[in-house]
């Protein structure tokens, strides 16, 4: 028997020996119905067979851009090639910033942060082969970063969801967006690029054919040039300064077995003066991180697979505002196992996982927390500490379809925290109804829990009295999807409960709560040279926690979303694309008896993009490109920020005006 894999495009190569029998080909993969074709191979005759495989369940999908299979282990959503993430207006090459324009995802402000159906930004997981990457940003804030950490050009799939996702997903109430690193690769290749902000090399090997492939890829990314030729309103002591290394290493040692590896490195450094009334603040920040991850997955037969991550994350930071002057890092160590069957039409999957986060924190902070640490005058104490927390997840699932119409998914994913013994269970199910040609109905209802973090309140989460969070998801919907067409509609509603407050009172700690509900469009067309999509999100929620004193609209209440993308080819292989967006404003507290009773302006934004694509040297197109943010101009005002009193106020506007980008990738 001869076997072969097919590449992320679905091509594949046979050589087989001479035979006056012919040949009988079995196509298959996991979650798809298997097809066999019987050849007669004459001479040396070269034959080519394309085959289409029928999916043997009906999955819910979120956004589907392109119909893409995640090798059967991930379920179907948001699929984006670095081409895509490249050529959408306004997302400065970014996979997060390509996924604001989606619905369900509401726009704070100008950072690349997932702020997803009402839930903050660090309720959204981000998954890389299967790890969890606990700090996806580059130059990370409370609003998420400036960018994602992971260049898109190491992608090879992306899956998003914003809300009833399976089982396999844990600690995250509202998102998840799952990254899969590219496999193989194929031929030798060079890629160059060159930006006005950035520098970028990447070399792939095919080190055995078929067999051991390796991928090196490092960026360099300084912005002084950036903000120079824009210019800026912020000061900068400074100019934010990033790198990344990165190795991607694959190693086929049997038919249906694979060992990936991929690690990269990544560091970021940044010193800028902070608006506030009177006296400006100077802050200065650099991070560092290590995350490598082996990841595992083995074929048995045709119906089952297995599949292992051993990954391992060290994160750094270090922040200095006035007498504040703290070292951060945590070291999260991941263990996880996965199995499937699929059997006809059903596809069972279970897992296991296993975290252990350690968190330390050393430096100095202001006495007086109500004064923060903007007095360089304040007294100071100094803090070393660390915690440790160990999570054990075990997970079971069942999908597939009923009398051969009806798709249905659902399972238990249980999770524990070993020092404390908390322990949570969460039941999900989803049913999708076929309707007429095309159209379908979702119903979609599911628990999900999220613990602490081990470096927020430290004392109280080890002392077991803040719990993990909880929110339940309801959602329905209808869809439709041919093959050049989507139209997507989605009414839900989350309940948040065990919230935490700000009160030292134990019985009241966890007594926040809260809810958040809306309704979310997506319209997807291609034409012939033009492609276009327009999402549209209403939402309303509101929380009483942390400091909230009541149950009132959080600062991501973020009522009307609207973007618009469109990308078209003219002529001589150049290609344009726009983005339009639309939000309200945030919530913002006016005064000092009140809170959030105010929102900012609203933020628009339209976004150009000019991109022209070519084939100089390479099998693969060379890239030149040229954008513009902002275009019309308009000065978004992005917070508020008042003395304590409320006699004074600043305002914090976009960093710059209008920006204009522009750079080339070439393949060698």
């Amino acid at each position: 028997m001869i076997g072969a894999f097919t590449d992320e495009q679905g091509f594949y190569q046979i050589s087989a020996p001479r035979t006056k029998e012919g040949y009988t080909f079995v196509f298959s993969h996991i979650g798809y119905e298997n097809q066999k074709r019987k050849v007669r191979k004459v001479g040396s005759q070269s034959l080519v067979i394309d085959v289409r495989l029928k999916p043997v369940l009906l999955e819910h999908r979120s956004i589907t851009v392109t119909d893409h299979a995640l090798n059967g282990d991930e379920e179907t959503g948001v699929t984006l090639t670095p081409l895509e993430i490249v050529t959408t207006a306004g997302s400065y090459a970014d996979v997060f910033r390509t996924i604001q324009t989606f619905p369900g995802v509401q726009q704070v402000g100008d950072d690349a942060g997932l702020y997803v159906r009402g839930g903050d930004v660090s309720e959204t997981a981000v998954v890389l082969d299967g790890a969890y990457l606990y700090h996806p940003y580059r130059f990370e804030s409370p609003n998420g970063g400036f960018t994602g950490t992971v260049s898109p050009f190491l992608l090879k799939g992306t899956y998003f969801s914003s809300g009833g996702y399976g089982v396999e997903y844990g600690n995250a109430l509202s998102g998840v967006l799952s990254m899969q690193s590219r496999d193989m690769p194929e031929r030798f290749g060079i890629r160059m690029g060159l930006g006005l902000a950035s520098y970028s090399a990447q070399l792939e090997i095919p080190v055995v054919h078929e067999v051991l492939g390796l991928s090196v890829s490092g960026n360099y990314g300084d912005t002084h040039y950036l903000y120079r030729f824009n210019g800026t309103s912020q000061v900068f002591s400074k100019y934010p300064v990033s790198y990344d290394f990165n190795l991607n290493w694959t190693y086929r040692y049997a038919p249906g077995g694979t060992f990936k590896l991929f690690y990269f490195r990544d560091s970021d450094d940044i010193g800028v003066e902070i608006v506030q009334p009177g006296d400006p603040l100077h802050y200065k920040g650099n991070s560092r991180q290590n995350f490598m991850n082996l990841r595992w997955r083995q074929l048995a037969g045709e119906r089952l697979m297995f599949t292992g991550n051993v990954a391992f994350t060290d994160y750094g930071h270090r922040k200095q505002i006035g007498m504040l002057d703290l070292d951060s890092e945590d070291r999260l160590y991941q263990l996880r196992l996965r199995g499937e069957y699929v059997w006809k039409h059903v596809r069972v999957h279970a897992g296991f996982e296993s975290y252990e986060h350690r968190h330390y924190l050393s430096g100095q902070i202001p006495v007086d927390p109500t004064s923060a640490e903007l007095n360089p005058r304040l007294d100071v104490s100094h803090l070393d500490t660390g915690y440790r927390s160990t999570r054990l997840a075990s997970f079971v699932g069942l999908n597939g379809k009923w009398a051969g119409r009806i798709g249905f998914a659902g399972g238990l994913r249980h999770e524990q925290i070993m020092s404390t013994n908390e322990r949570a269970l969460d039941p999900r199910f989803r049913i999708t109804l076929p309707l007429s040609a095309g159209w379908n109905a979702l119903i979609s209802i599911g628990t999900y829990h999220q613990f602490h973090n081990p470096s927020r309140q430290t004392k109280l989460v080890e002392q077991s009295l803040l719990k993990a969070m909880k929110s339940t998801h309801y959602i329905t919907g209808l869809n439709f999807q041919n093959e050049d067409s989507m139209y997507r509609l989605e009414v839900y509603r989350k309940i948040y409960t065990r919230l935490p407050l700000n009160d030292m009172n134990p019985r009241n700690l966890n007594g926040g709560h809260g809810y958040s509900q809306g309704v979310d469009v997506f319209m997807k067309r291609d034409w012939n040279r033009l492609s276009g999509r327009i999402s549209y999100s209403y939402i309303k929620t509101q929380r009483l926690w942390e400091e909230a004193p009541h149950l009132a609209s959080t600062r991501f209440d973020i009522t009307n979303n609207l973007n618009l993308v469109a990308d078209m080819a003219i002529a001589l292989n150049f290609r344009l694309g726009l983005s339009y967006r639309y939000a309200t404003g945030k919530p913002y507290t006016s005064g000092p008896h009140t809170y959030h009773d105010q929102r900012l302006p609203s933020y628009r934004r339209l976004d150009l993009n000019l991109t022209f694509l070519h084939r100089f040297l390479g099998s693969k197109p060379d890239v030149f490109y040229l954008s513009v943010a902002n275009v019309l101009g308009r000065e978004n005002i992005l917070d508020y920020i008042y003395s304590r009193d409320f006699l004074r106020r600043s305002t914090v506007r976009s960093s710059t005006l209008r920006t204009v980008y522009f750079g080339l990738s070439i393949n060698l």
